[in-house]
Parts: C-alpha cells; sequence; structure tokens
C-alpha cells in the first residue's frame, strides 16, 4: 500500500506541473508533498522503546487508525484489530466477531487471514482439520516497519529532497520531544548495527 502512496504522490506532482504548464519538473514542487508525508510519519509512527523493547506509540488514536487504514484494507484492517487484542484464534472465530457487526462468508475471512500471513502480519498452525493464527508483529511494530519502508522509498525517489524535507519537519519539533526522537533513532541504530 505504501507503493501506492509514493505513486499518488508522483501523480499529483506531475498533474500539478501540467496543470501550470510547466514542463513536469520535481525539484519545483516535491517538497511541500514531502513535508505533508513526512507531518504524518513524524506524528503518527512510533516515538519509543520500553524497557521491554517493545514499541510505544503516542500518537492519537484517530491519527493511527488513519495511517493504519492507509497500509491495510478495510477488512484486513478489521480482522488484525480483532486479532491484535485477540494475539490469536481461528477463522471461525473471526468471522463469528465480524459477522455481528455486518454479514461475511468465511472464506473470504480465510482468504483475508491468508492474505495476512502472506504479508508477515500473521502465522498459522495446523489444529488438526484447521488453521490456528497467531499475531507475528504487533501494532506499534507493524507501524514502525511500514515507516522505516516509507520512509526508505522516500529517500531512494527523491535523494537529497526527501533528506532536507525531513530536516524541515525536525527544525519545527519542540526540544523535549526532539531528545526523545534523537534517543529512539539512536537505539534503533544500536538494533541494527548488533550482530543477530
Amino acid at each position: 500500500m505504501w507503493k501506492k502512496v509514493i505513486h499518488e504522490l508522483k501523480c499529483r506532482i506531475g498533474a500539478t506541473s501540467l496543470m501550470k504548464g510547466e514542463p513536469i519538473c520535481y525539484h519545483n514542487i516535491v517538497e511541500n508533498h514531502i513535508l505533508e508525508l513526512n507531518y504524518q510519519i513524524v506524528h503518527s509512527m512510533a516515538t519509543g522503546f520500553d524497557r521491554g523493547d517493545r514499541l510505544q506509540t503516542i500518537s492519537a488514536k484517530d491519527e493511527t487508525a488513519n495511517v493504519l487504514s492507509s497500509l491495510l484494507g478495510s477488512l484486513e484492517l478489521e480482522v488484525m484489530e480483532f486479532m491484535w487484542q485477540a494475539g490469536e484464534a481461528t477463522v471461525r472465530q473471526v468471522g463469528e466477531v465480524i459477522n455481528r457487526k455486518r454479514s461475511i462468508a468465511y472464506t473470504t475471512v480465510m482468504t483475508v487471514m491468508g492474505h495476512l500471513v502472506d504479508k508477515g502480519l500473521l502465522s498459522r498452525t495446523l489444529e488438526g482439520k484447521k488453521y490456528r493464527y497467531q499475531v507475528v508483529q504487533g501494532k506499534s511494530e507493524f507501524l514502525y516497519q511500514a515507516s522505516q519502508r516509507m520512509i526508505r522509498t522516500l529517500v531512494e525517489d527523491f535523494g537529497d529532497l526527501a533528506v532536507a524535507g525531513f530536516l524541515g519537519e525536525i527544525s519545527k519539533i519542540e526540544p523535549d520531544r526532539l531528545e526523545q526522537l534523537r534517543r529512539l533513532a539512536q537505539e534503533t541504530r544500536d538494533e541494527t548495527s548488533t550482530p543477530k
């Protein structure tokens, strides 16, 4: 889904330039779009680790819901919201919960949960003739990983413009909050440089 966001950004940039009668030039107008995405990433994603190295989110629920709905389809999100609370369940159990709100076929839930296994959010183990699904990535970890992929893609696609956009946003952050982000960045660097 994050690739779609990048694609839409590029299309918007190109369409804006064409409407103004200018040649398509990313350099002239991309900064505003990057700043908009930076704001969403900086203000919606995880910002720290607790002693158990679990990510903690400090964003508002509605911001997190908006980010999640841009990363997952509506039914995927509905399934994952249940799974993040339950930890593990069968297709039938998930289907029963969703059926309380609206009618849905067992096979539809099964297909969606299979896709979530493919995406690395769930795993499954065979118990007799049915699968039991377990959460692999918690909500905060999923948001963190998605933000990292988006940032890498922005930097790969837009290079210095993306970095300049991030620096511009960072300069607007309160000093206490900036210190939290510095600690998170250091912990992340330490984690990725430690051989496993």
